[in-house]
């Protein structure tokens, strides 16, 4: 976890202490993707009360019937109706509450340094041909349009948003989801790849040297125009004393207006025998998921309560423009979750290594499309053998 991480974290230690509960970290042995029983255990051998889950976690933890269920709960609190259908597909892989959504990250966004965007006289872009034509003007004044960094995650956030600004939600889940031959081997897929070609001639020499946060830096320092990445970057901008529509802009990413593609965390209660701990856990649950715990873990972590019913007046301008996106996406059925979170363990590092490649490399989208479709062609066939 990262410092914005720990900060936010330490909302949930002083309002659990409040309630007489103790907070102890403790790193577990094994994978999230391993949490199928209780050998699930800390550095002295016991099993933790909470684990902080990912979705593939919570789907593969489910069936062992490890993690504690907070129906009654979650009925009480009116969690069905304020927790949107797409997030509690992955809270309630089984029907029931045996995850807490603590948060939602949206990932398609574009943050834009106003300074710049005012001196060169460059409205933010809609479109990616208007991110394109910014860009142009950008380097001619002696930035950089676009910060970024080395790291394989960023360089897949970046693909995954051409995708979805190229061919759309319904495209984005046949292609990154469902790994459809067809939309991987499309002409669309070839428009994907495009943008990334064009995105990867925005950024300069030193960036596969350079850590996200890096980047984050760049933006704040005037070296660079904009940036692609998820809203845990306005940690950073807030901590060096930005102020969001004074001295950054955000926006979403060119061609995803409409829609909301996200990444959540979850804690997952682990059972324990005789029911032991019981109470305190369920205390915790409903502190998790208590509406001002969220707005004020939020604040602090850059995202944006994963309710609905959040206060806007408690956000920055930022966090309102998500808030009111993320209502209408779950209205419009456009609240996409990022393949990170629906796609198995071994499938992902595969496409973070495709869009690596890519952009590294020479490849030409032709190429890179085939490229992916080939590789996630094999690994569907592993599944089958």
């Amino acid at each position: 976890m990262g410092i914005a991480d720990d900060w936010a974290l330490n909302v949930y230690k002083e309002k659990l202490a409040q309630d007489g509960i103790a907070w102890h970290d403790s790193g577990v042995n094994g994978e999230q993707g391993k949490l199928l029983s209780e050998r699930v255990r800390n550095a002295n051998g016991t099993v933790p009360d909470v684990l902080l889950l990912n979705a593939n976690a919570i789907r593969k933890s489910a069936p062992s019937g490890m993690l504690l269920s907070f129906d009654a709960l979650a009925a009480r609190e009116g969690w069905n109706d304020v927790v949107p259908a797409a997030i509690q597909r992955f809270a309630r892989p089984n029907g029931h509450w045996i995850a807490l959504p603590t948060e939602i990250h949206r990932i398609n966004w574009l943050w834009i340094n106003k300074k710049i965007f005012d001196k060169l006289k460059l409205k933010p872009p809609e479109t990616f041909d208007d991110m394109v034509r910014a860009a142009q003007a950008i380097r001619a004044a002696g930035y950089i349009p676009l910060a970024h960094g080395g790291e394989d995650w960023q360089d897949t956030l970046l693909f995954e948003n051409a995708v979805l600004s190229a061919g759309g939600p319904a495209f984005y889940r046949q292609a990154l989801v469902d790994f459809d031959q067809r939309a991987l081997r499309s002409k669309t897929m070839e428009r994907a790849f495009a943008q990334l070609d064009v995105l990867r001639g925005m950024v300069d020499a030193h960036a596969h040297k350079r850590a996200w946060y890096d980047a984050a830096h760049m933006l704040i320092r005037d070296k660079a125009a904009m940036q692609v990445m998820g809203d845990w970057v306005k940690s950073v901008y807030l901590q060096r004393g930005s102020k969001p529509n004074v001295d950054f802009l955000c926006v979403p990413y060119p061609g995803t207006g409409g829609s909301f593609l996200h990444v959540t965390d979850f804690f997952g209660l682990v059972k324990k025998k005789n029911n032991a701990n019981l109470d305190v856990q369920t205390r915790f649950a409903a502190i998790v998921m208590d509406r001002q715990v969220q707005e004020s873990f939020s604040i602090v972590k850059g995202s944006i309560p994963v309710r609905t019913d959040a206060q806007p007046d408690r956000m920055d301008a930022c966090a309102q423009t998500a808030h009111a996106d993320l209502i209408d996406a779950d209205r419009r059925h456009t609240l996409i979750s990022s393949a990170r979170q629906e796609i198995d363990n071994r499938a992902y590092p595969i496409m973070m290594k495709v869009a690596q490649q890519f952009m590294v490399s020479k490849q030409t989208p032709q190429e890179a499309t085939q490229a992916l479709a080939n590789e996630f062609k094999d690994y569907a066939a592993s599944l089958r053998r």
